[in-house]
């Protein structure tokens, strides 16, 4: 399965300020639509991710990327 088709239909939202509540609303959101719970979760580098993924997902690790990856080849 492409990475593109695995992500099709998966909540995506795009915004100015992350804060700890938004990013709660919207991995709750994004792990509700999953069927099994991930191992790992990729994100940007937003400093507030790893405590709100530690709070909803403690088994899953998180990796902070600072450079976003292209699935152009």
């Amino acid at each position: 399965m492409s990475e593109r088709s695995r992500l099709a239909g998966a909540p995506v939202v795009v915004s100015a300020r992350r804060n700890v509540d938004a990013a709660r609303w919207f991995f709750r959101r994004a792990l509700s639509a999953l069927k099994a719970t991930p191992s790992e979760v990729v994100t940007d580098a937003a400093a507030v991710y790893p405590a709100v993924l530690d709070e909803l997902i403690p088994s899953a690790g998180t990796t902070l990327s600072s450079t976003p990856k292209s699935d152009r080849g």
